[in-house]
């Protein structure tokens, strides 16, 4: 769910520290600007109670960040206190993937079934089946790090 913010922009710097034209934006900001004030249902799909794993991390941040997390592992064993299960629950905005494609494939139906918004393919997890699957089902794909998406206001 996403609740509506108000946001009013004079200046926009770039990175290189020049000002773009008064009221100019650039397009990465326009596609985020839509998800300013945003909270999601994320799916976690290969959760990690092991707090080296990237999805371990990326709850922890997604948490911090606001977002409702959904650990989903073979286990279904509670993760940094949330309630863990064993497949994606319907109804999630975000599914970000930590599973390489051997172990992805055989849950893509499952996946497919459950209609998420978007599927993030983070690094390791790639897959040019499940993505051409996923966007054949009128779900959206990104092949990005859930991590770097966030710390960049880009999620």
């Amino acid at each position: 769910m996403c609740y509506a913010s108000s946001l009013t922009i004079d200046i926009v710097t770039d990175f290189s520290g020049g000002n773009l034209e008064k009221g100019a934006l650039r397009p990465s900001l326009l596609r985020n600007i839509g998800r300013i004030g945003c909270v999601m249902k994320v799916a976690i799909l290969g959760a990690s109670p092991k707090p080296e794993r990237y999805s371990h991390q990326a709850q922890l941040l997604l948490s911090e960040h606001g977002h409702e997390v959904f650990p989903v592992s073979p286990t279904g064993r509670e993760i940094l206190g949330v309630a863990g299960m064993t497949k994606v629950p319907s109804e999630m905005d975000t599914v970000t993937l930590y599973l390489g494609p051997d172990r992805l494939l055989p849950m893509l139906d499952a996946l497919i079934e459950a209609a998420p918004r978007r599927v993030i393919f983070n690094p390791g997890a790639e897959s040019s089946e499940g993505k051409e699957r996923l966007e054949a089902a009128g779900i959206e794909t990104e092949e990005a790090c859930t991590l770097v998406m966030l710390r960049t206001g880009s999620f």
